[in-house]
């Protein structure tokens, strides 16, 4: 595990010297999060920091391994495979806050409260994110979006492009597992309450973050605009901020 962190500290510092705007979006986020959650939430930076790591070697080892085998049935940079590639994303960035909120949610013992669940969300992506992002060359986004102040952005990685004239982008890494996590979280809220549909609001957060990820990446391949009967992403901020209050 020590040598892991190293490698990926190593990683991500060599990524820094090239392109410190890049890391600076998502270490911003997470620190936006960080400071949210600071008084409710009873996870420890320390476990976010695991989570973090986790998320480069499960969601970021993950992809290249599926990636590698969708290039072998030669699927890569087709319909199929990049409809593939977010689904399977999406749910390896959730996977190691998963696992851990079901089992413990499962025993009774101690459950983790919202802001634990979308604390741990966003730096288990950020890790995917920083990671993903290493690998970058030449990619470059006219603007960022969603609520700011200034020049200062709250979804520092919602990086957007013009499409028929209109903005179409993806909210980010980090910030679409967050909201899948309060999905989530919700949920478990609601099921505690003994409500028959508690299951629609993790359900809907996954399937909206997933279908925008799947038509964001599909733009590229065959130029769909199909986001843009979703807002082309532009709704998916308000979305998160809405779920948060």
């Amino acid at each position: 595990t020590l040598f892991m962190m190293l490698g990926v500290a190593i990683l991500f510092g060599t990524f820094f010297i090239r392109y410190p705007s890049f890391v600076w979006i998502d270490v911003w986020f997470v620190l936006e999060i960080f400071l949210l959650t600071l008084l409710t939430k009873t996870v420890s930076f320390r476990y976010g920091l695991k989570l973090f790591f986790q998320g480069v070697l499960v969601a970021g080892m993950g992809s290249i391994i599926l990636w590698n085998i969708l290039g072998a049935l030669d699927l890569n940079d087709t319909v199929l495979g990049e409809s593939l590639m977010p689904l399977f994303e999406e749910v390896l960035k959730f996977l190691p806050v998963f696992i851990p909120v079901f089992f413990v949610y499962r025993n009774k013992r101690n459950p983790f409260n919202f802001s634990d669940v979308l604390f741990l969300s966003v730096m288990c992506a950020a890790g995917f994110s920083l990671f993903e992002k290493s690998f970058w060359q030449g990619v470059s986004f006219p603007f960022t979006y969603g609520p700011h102040i200034g020049y200062l952005f709250f979804f520092s990685d919602a990086l957007g492009v013009y499409v028929d004239g209109e903005k179409f982008g993806y909210v980010g890494h980090a910030a679409a597992t967050g909201l899948i996590g309060m999905g989530a979280a919700i949920g478990l809220f609601l099921k505690d309450k003994q409500r028959a549909w508690w299951w629609m609001i993790p359900l809907f957060t996954f399937v909206w973050i997933t279908g925008e990820h799947i038509l964001s990446n599909l733009y590229y391949v065959t130029g769909t605009t199909a986001l843009l009967s979703f807002g082309g992403g532009m709704l998916t901020p308000w979305i998160f901020l809405d779920r948060m209050q």
